[in-house]
């Protein structure tokens, strides 16, 4: 728990992975960008409640207490000596709201020499499609497996959610057995769902790879 000078309290507690050997030079840079991904997200949580507009609004209902919060958890999903993978669960709450917002953020690397991968870098441009339609099949099923079968609106949110945009597919990491996709709420249904995800298999994912990419990701076993 910390307070600002003027004693609004909130809470932060942050999990992140702290890759070893540091004497890895690879391990070493990864851990250094996970570490500036989790610092900027406590400097905009401490931003947003010191800020003396929020901070004096906070004060005026009440809130000065520990309601405002942070928090990090992470899943390491690959990591092999050419590939790292790693998904953050980033939920925040803030004083007087309804409920706990939640987002996912996903880091994929390359290990000699690193460098990040995303949807851009890893699929080639006409695999949206195939990763639409799978997806979409795929959470069309588990949403009637919890008696939703979509509706109109239902369906909509889906078909926008899944559609074949990069910025539908930015919450995937690598694993062993292909890749996991994950749609935060109100993505592709109401926040009483929660996050969804979709597990693509190797023979699904590895064909959209690009090349360079795909054989790597081949001598994953």
């Amino acid at each position: 728990m910390e307070a600002d000078a003027k004693q609004i309290a909130y809470h932060l507690k942050v999990d992140y992975p702290s890759f070893q050997p540091e004497s890895d030079s690879s391990l070493s840079e990864i851990n250094a960008i996970v570490y500036g991904l989790i610092l900027q997200h406590v400097g905009e949580r401490r931003l947003s409640v010191s800020h003396p507009e929020v901070r004096d609004d906070l004060r005026e209902r009440g809130w000065a207490s520990t309601q405002d919060s942070l928090r990090i958890m992470f899943d390491v999903h690959l990591l092999t000596a050419d590939l790292v993978s790693i998904s953050f669960l980033i939920s925040h709450y803030g004083a007087g709201a309804a409920h706990q917002m939640y987002h996912t953020r996903t880091m994929n690397f390359l290990r000699r020499p690193v460098c990040p991968l995303s949807t851009d870098t890893i699929f080639r441009p006409d695999s949206l499609p195939v990763l639409s339609d799978y997806c979409y099949q795929e959470l069309a099923s588990q949403l009637s497996r919890i008696g939703m079968i979509p509706n109109e609106r239902q369906g909509g949110w889906l078909s926008n959610g899944v559609s074949p945009k990069r910025e539908n597919f930015r919450a995937l990491v690598l694993t062993k057995e292909g890749a996991t996709i994950f749609f935060d709420p109100y993505q592709v249904g109401p926040f009483a769902i929660g996050r969804m995800e979709v597990r693509v298999t190797r023979s699904v994912i590895e064909p959209l790879m690009v090349p360079g990419v795909r054989q790597i990701f081949s001598n994953v076993d």
